[in-house]
């Protein structure tokens, strides 16, 4: 096909793309729980230090809209802002480091609610979740208004906050059973979970960049599946608190075994990376430019990258699932429980894979 017609439809793609990340962004909540703010109870304080105005690993650098309206919200998202940037990232692989942030931060959250509303008398929960719905309603205005920088500030304020959820369902995960063996295994299956979803995380980017190629939408791309796949552990998490509790909720059945699926999700990790890359197209994209070899080594080294990530993946998603086998048999004792069990990783695991499928090559029917 004329690359003329492929660029202009790669053009259309990105901004069909981009259409569609609004929809999905829409379809998911970003509030906690069922504490919904009134944006006008919102405090508004303008007065921070300049050196966490005009610091780059600060998030008030990069807030245009937000931080105009209430600086002390800012400062304490700033709290969850900067957990990645931490230790050169350390704290994004280690669940004791997570457990720390967390019960740093929490106080934080408790202390700003109650020099704001003194005369409510709720659970410490429920005042957490007010404030971090709070950052979330305030970074709407961020996304809204800031283009795709502020769609990117926003994310990376909202992932940080489901980061702090999945820590607090964890917490909530232990104490659903006196059994120290089982709440052992939840630690060690956390543990292999936050481990995992950092490289695919990583393998995604690959994919991303290898489809989008120089493409402004990868970025808010990768960052809105990142959101998704956050959003997936809650629900997942949600779940597996009701079958420790035995309360069991009905989930969507997947008529296949925990092994097949999981061999669906590898074979996934391959067909993704190969139907994505297009080495030529991106040729006659860069031919009459003076950075075209440049641009080829790029393209093909973020292929290799996602080759390499997608073995780390599979290691790392198996170790995960051994995890869960090791529950599922602890659990073995009672049927009912073991079983709600294993379909809720078969669902999990499933829900992972779509995250692949998902990644369409922009040349997809245009030959």
């Amino acid at each position: 096909m004329n690359k003329y017609i492929r660029l202009v439809y790669i053009l259309m793609s990105l901004f069909i793309l981009s259409i569609g990340s609004c929809i999905n962004k829409n379809k998911q909540s970003d509030m906690l729980e069922s504490e919904i703010v009134n944006a006008s109870t919102i405090h508004h304080n303008t007065n921070l230090p300049d050196s966490i105005i005009s610091a780059p690993n600060e998030l008030a650098y990069w807030s245009s809209v937000a931080s105009s309206l209430n600086y002390e919200l800012v400062y304490i998202a700033n709290n969850l802002y900067k957990f990645g940037f931490k230790d050169n990232g350390k704290g994004v692989h280690d669940l004791s480091y997570q457990l720390d942030w967390y019960n740093q931060c929490t106080p934080i959250f408790i202390q700003y609610f109650n020099s704001h509303y003194p005369n409510e008398s709720i659970s410490d929960k429920r005042k957490v979740t007010r404030v971090l719905n709070e950052i979330v309603e305030l970074y709407h205005k961020e996304e809204e208004e800031g283009g795709t920088a502020g769609e990117i500030v926003s994310y990376n304020i909202k992932i940080p906050i489901l980061r702090y959820k999945t820590i607090s369902l964890y917490k909530e995960c232990i104490s659903s059973t006196k059994d120290k063996k089982v709440q052992n295994l939840l630690k060690d299956e956390m543990q292999c979970w936050i481990t995992f979803v950092e490289t695919y995380t990583d393998y995604l980017d690959n994919i991303i960049c290898i489809t989008h190629f120089g493409g402004s939408v990868c970025t808010p791309y990768l960052l809105s599946m990142k959101h998704s796949l956050f959003i997936d552990r809650i629900d997942d998490q949600k779940l597996v608190i009701n079958i420790l509790r035995n309360n069991h909720q009905p989930c969507k059945t997947v008529t296949t075994s925990m092994s097949k699926e999981l061999e669906a999700f590898n074979n996934e990790l391959k067909k993704a990376r190969d139907r994505n890359y297009d080495p030529d197209f991106i040729a006659n994209a860069f031919q009459h430019s003076k950075d075209c070899s440049y641009m080829m080594s790029l393209y093909d080294s973020t292929y290799i990258g996602a080759k390499q990530n997608s073995k780390v993946v599979k290691r790392q998603i198996s170790k995960w699932y051994a995890a869960r086998q090791d529950i599922k048999t602890t659990l073995k004792n009672d049927s009912i429980q073991a079983n709600a069990y294993e379909n809720a990783t078969i669902n999990y695991i499933h829900e992972l894979t779509q995250h692949i499928k998902s990644i369409a090559p922009v040349s997809a029917g245009t030959e």
